[in-house]
């Protein structure tokens, strides 16, 4: 019968016989690859979560630390397909577990080593945990194959609609397009096997038309949308803990010192970059090496003597030691300190390292610089006494010394109080508390035992010193013997109350002892004015003084550390260019670094210029002012109007100089700080006498009367200070503000009759 078919026919039936043969055979082998694949590829993704797992786990059993280790297991909560999971020791003892919701747990009792173990309904996983190449444990994992069948069971059911469909559909196509059968079928499996052999999910087949096979490859991408999802979980699973581990290492290295972290026999496990580079040595030179390995065997030995006393004593210890390296002696303060277990006990020693070398080269010119002081303290003509924040007088110069007759140690924590006249003593003591309460100036008169125990007349002036946040560090003050004064004072006015009486009388004997008086007045106000010129003689002095430590701290700022960082940032950035294309993790840390180094020689210059603008030594007043406005418009954001003549070194002396800078640097100080203003004038004039500096701006402004009579430490001792700068150049200081209205400041000082450029050159 079927040789009696017309050629029409066989070839339908051929075409269908073929199209079905060939889309059953096709459908067939890619389910059987997908059924073996999809099992491999579950494998191989149970064996990925295992290894992380593992990982993860290791500082849980190490520090046996169950509920972190259940913790870890949690994560499984978002696998569906994993019915179990557990964590053994290395004695194969359960440690921690995961079972998922509604099943019934099967945990072996002896896990394997490794490997995996498949059955007719799950897959099981076994993976070592390891610590430094040693086994500690063994993570289990055991999933159930429901993803796989269901796939399989989908694939089928498409199947059988594709066989079935292709019947009916293909004897109707073959009339006319029997070649459409055939093209997406051969499509279809071409993209099957470029999938199989390149394991190229992105791949999706051609949809060529809305019919059975244009279903068939939806279906198809479809099912390969679900594998490249479940490749992108993963993926972004390992992502993570990578993330993870970055974060830990770029904490370490970023920490302003050196971290290590040994084992109890003394090996580093861990040192970061700045450990390594105080230790000399590399990275490979430290891990895995003990102190005798690392360092001298001094210094090995008395390290490892820390390490077992901060063991022993399960406590932290400190030391300040002192290291060579890069060249250079270094002194950083150590810490070591054991890290406990679960139980308890010390598993691990750590240890930290922060370089204090530049706060230790502070300290020794801070100490240098007191010595300075107290050497001018003790050759001025003054009684001179400082105190702390809490009132007690703490230091008293040589002068106060001899004239009590007494030690510092019988004078300091207000025993020097005792010689205080009993009349006086409560006088005195309320009226420097209440000073130091409201944190102001004081002066007052009292009676103090000398040394041969005459009580003499002091006048005590004392005035408040804070740091540049405000915080009160204490008062200075000084005393004078106004004894004398006071004689000369009872006896003028006895002596007016006696001529009150005898004025009828002795008419020409009172004109006589007028005059007498008249002048006493002369000689005292001779004498006050001979104390007051060594008073203003001594301030000049301190100031002096003051002015030639900053130049010398700014001098060594500048050509000392500042060079020396200088030296840092060039050596670190020959280092960067070679190690820029080795590796790109040490190029960043030098590349920050380098970028620190700037910050920091920015930040000295900055601190230079405060202590002692160098263009003022080198270009004179007019250049450092110019400068000053510009840091002030930089800080404030506020224009400062400039409006300056040429003055030459040969018309001001260097100490009005200096006064007229420091005089503009705490106007310009004061506004930032209080007056808010928009609008900020400088001006810089002479005249055939003098040199005459405005500074003006249109901020909040303040009373004067108020601020001089209350002296606060907003306004009073800066006016206070400005005022005594101009004076001690022979010059005046006049205010002008009221509040709500910006002040203007105004300074005189003369210029220098004849240039004396000897006397000039020697002061410079």
């Amino acid at each position: 019968m079927a040789h009696n078919r017309s050629v029409t026919a066989k070839i339908k039936q051929v075409i269908l016989l073929t199209s079905c043969a060939s889309l059953l055979l096709c459908c067939a082998g890619f389910m059987t690859y997908e059924y073996f694949t999809s099992r491999t590829r579950l494998t191989n993704n149970l064996t990925n979560i295992a290894n992380i797992l593992a990982m993860n786990s290791t500082a849980a059993i190490t520090f046996k630390n169950a509920d972190d280790a259940a913790q870890v297991l949690s994560a499984l909560s978002g696998q569906p397909s994993i019915m179990e999971a557990a964590v053994y020791t290395d004695s194969s003892k359960l440690f921690a577990s995961y079972v998922r919701l509604g099943e019934r747990p099967q945990f072996p009792l002896q896990p394997p080593s490794g490997g995996s173990v498949a059955d007719g309904s799950a897959i099981s996983v076994f993976r070592p945990i390891e610590l430094n190449g040693a086994r500690i444990g063994t993570l289990y994992l055991r999933s159930d194959l429901e993803i796989i069948n269901a796939r399989f069971r989908s694939y089928a059911g498409i199947a059988a609609s594709v066989m079935l469909i292709s019947l009916i559909g293909g004897y109707l196509v073959a009339l006319r397009l029997q070649k459409n059968i055939s093209q997406p079928i051969l499509s279809l499996a071409k993209t099957a096997k470029h999938i199989s052999e390149g394991q190229n999910y992105g791949l999706r087949a051609q949809h060529f038309a809305q019919d059975e096979f244009g279903q068939l490859a939806d279906a198809f991408n479809k099912m390969l949308d679900e594998i490249q999802r479940s490749e992108e979980t993963l993926r972004a699973a390992n992502d993570s803990l990578r993330a993870s581990e970055e974060r830990f290492s770029r904490f370490m290295t970023n920490l302003p010192g050196a971290a290590w972290i040994k084992d109890l026999l003394g090996k580093f496990i861990y040192a970061n970059d700045e450990a390594c580079r105080i230790f000399n040595s590399s990275p490979s030179g430290v891990l895995g090496k003990t102190n005798s390995e690392v360092f001298p065997p001094n210094t090995a030995e008395y390290f490892d003597m820390q390490d077992r006393t901060a063991v022993q004593h399960a406590r932290g210890i400190q030391s300040i030691e002192t290291l060579f390296y890069e060249n250079d002696r270094h002194h950083a303060i150590f810490s070591k300190f054991p890290i406990f277990g679960e139980e308890g006990k010390p598993v691990l020693i750590g240890g930290i390292a922060i370089d204090i070398t530049e706060q230790k080269r502070a300290q020794d010119d801070l100490e240098e610089s007191e010595a300075r002081f107290r050497t001018v303290s003790n050759a001025a003509p003054v009684m001179i006494w400082m105190s702390g924040a809490n009132t007690v007088r703490e230091y008293f110069n040589s002068p106060w010394l001899e004239f009590t007759g007494r030690t510092l140690s019988e004078e300091n924590n207000d025993k020097w109080t005792t010689g205080i006249h009993p009349d006086d003593f409560g006088a005195t003591m309320k009226t420097i508390s209440e000073a130091f309460e409201k944190r102001e100036p004081f002066r007052l008169e009292y009676r103090l035992r000398r040394a041969d125990g005459e009580y003499r007349w002091v006048s005590d002036h004392g005035v408040p010193r804070f740091t540049p946040d405000g915080k009160l560090l204490g008062y200075i003050g000084g005393c004078v013997d106004t004894t004398d004064r006071k004689r000369a004072e009872d006896l003028l006015r006895q002596s007016h109350e006696d001529l009150e009486v005898r004025v009828r009388e002795r008419t020409l004997e009172l004109a006589r002892a007028h005059a007498e008086v008249r002048q006493r007045d002369a000689q005292l106000l001779e004498a006050q004015r001979k104390r007051f010129a060594d008073l203003q003689q001594f301030t000049g002095s301190v100031q002096r003084a003051q002015e030639d430590e900053r130049q010398r701290i700014a001098r060594e700022l500048h050509d000392g550390v500042c060079q020396n960082l200088s030296g840092m940032k060039l050596s670190a950035e020959v280092v960067e260019d070679k190690v820029r294309d080795v590796d790109s993790n040490l190029y960043r840390v030098f590349r920050g670094f380098v970028k620190q180094c700037e910050q920091m020689i920015e930040e000295i210059r900055r601190m230079s210029a405060n202590l002692r603008p160098s263009l003022l030594d080198d270009f004179g007043l007019v250049v450092a002012l110019q400068l000053l406005a510009k840091e002030f418009t930089k800080q404030s954001g506020v224009d400062v109007a400039l409006n300056m003549d040429t003055i030459t070194r040969t018309e001001i002396n260097p100490q009005s100089e200096i006064a007229l800078y420091r005089i503009a640097q705490e106007c310009l100080s004061n506004i930032l700080k209080y007056a808010e203003p928009t609008y900020v004038n400088l001006t810089l004039q002479k005249d055939s006498t003098v040199v005459t500096l405005r500074v003006a701006d249109n901020g909040k402004g303040f009373n004067v009367a108020e601020a001089a009579l209350n002296r606060s430490a907003e306004h009073g001792f800066g006016l206070i200070s400005m005022r005594q700068r101009a004076e001690l150049s022979g010059g005046t200081f006049v205010v002008n503000s009221t509040p709500g209205e910006g002040p203007v400041i105004t300074v005189e000082i003369p210029l220098v009759e004849e240039p004396q450029y000897e006397e000039e050159s020697v002061a410079r």
